[in-house]
């Protein structure tokens, strides 16, 4: 049976028009005879071109047998309403989820179908989301429990088997070769696990630009709380360079107080960005404020977060971004006067 419009077909749309929701009026065989404003702006149409238009005009192929069958069971009186979701194009023809629900009226004499339709293409996209996060989440839980493990095992086994040795023991070397080798595979599973986490969408292609003339340096300045970090970063510099100068702070505040206190200023400055007290963020704040146009700085830090860089390369004093640890072709990146060099007035 029908449900009958409240009043009659100009009181019903009234209240129609007045609604908030997106509604059109179809009749048996599927036309519109009605639209109101909603409708009109969800799908980019003047409500004289919806008009006498099939509703199945503005469907996507995919959900018309769908729909129509939910329609046939209205008019037969199988249900009183239909309630699903499907993807409608609009005039320009651009695709989106909506949410349908519609119900069997009386449109003067004759029955009809007032259907109501409210945009949803949000919450598909949060819904696409949530199962691409659970996918990673998945693939990350495969990662750590089989990767990530393989190699850390071997690292702890190999340093065990360190701690029991004569320090001269030849056989040292062969446990080292295959420490460095194990770490590697560590670090690479620790770049794949950033890969799954992150977006594919940014901090692709960031590059830092140069420009100027090279001269050698001198002097280099590293500032990083971690002492062993500072050891390894050290140790790759003197045999790079011996000649270098190697001024080491593990308080980024301590250098920053050296930095004001001097005219001296280090030719490169290597800065960790997590430390305590004041971060590298926080100190790059303030050195920014300072005239040294003859120092290169350059991030050297453990994180491989997309994040990271991309604010890193917002700092027009920030040269490069460099992971950790310290290579000597992340040296020659920087020192040769072929490449990247220092800066001269």
């Amino acid at each position: 049976m029908a449900t009958t419009a409240a009043g009659n077909s100009d009181e019903y749309k009234r209240l129609i028009d007045e609604s908030l929701e997106s509604v059109f009026i179809a009749n048996k065989e599927g036309k519109i005879i009605y639209a109101n404003k909603g409708i009109c702006e969800m799908l980019c149409y003047d409500s004289s071109e919806l008009l006498g238009k099939h509703y199945t005009a503005f469907l996507h192929p995919t959900y018309k047998e769908l729909v129509e069958s939910k329609d046939a069971d209205i008019f037969a009186g199988r249900t009183k309403y239909t309630q699903h979701e499907c993807l409608v194009i609009k005039k320009n023809r651009l695709e989106i989820w909506v949410e349908v629900l519609s119900y069997l009226v009386t449109w003067g004499s004759t029955k009809a179908r007032v259907v109501f339709l409210r945009d949803i293409s949000m919450r598909k996209r949060h819904q696409e989301d949530l199962i691409e996060l659970n996918r990673r989440l998945k693939e990350y839980a495969f990662i750590t429990s089989h990767k990530l493990r393989h190699p850390l095992t071997n690292v702890l086994g190999l340093a065990r088997l360190m701690e029991m040795n004569d320090p001269n023991d030849p056989e040292n070397k062969v446990i080292i070769e295959n420490l460095l080798s194990s770490a590697n595979q560590l670090n690479d599973v620790i770049l794949e696990l950033t890969v799954s986490l992150t977006s594919n969408n940014i901090l692709t292609g960031i590059e830092f630009n140069q420009e100027g003339i090279m001269k050698k340096a001198s002097a280099i300045m590293l500032i990083d709380e971690d002492l062993v970090n500072n050891f390894i970063s050290k140790s790759m510099i003197t045999r790079f360079d011996d000649t270098l100068k190697i001024l080491d702070f593990a308080s980024a505040r301590k250098a920053l107080e050296y930095l004001k206190s001097t005219t001296q200023h280090p030719d490169i400055i290597l800065l960790d960005i997590t430390m305590p007290i004041m971060n590298g963020w926080q100190f790059l704040e303030q050195y920014s404020k300072f005239h040294m146009p003859n120092t290169q700085l350059y991030i050297l830090t453990s994180s491989i977060d997309p994040q990271d860089k991309f604010k890193a390369s917002g700092y027009s004093c920030v040269k490069d971004f460099i992971s950790k640890p310290l290579k000597s072709e992340d040296l020659s990146r920087i020192m040769n006067k072929s490449q990247l060099g220092l800066f001269q007035n």
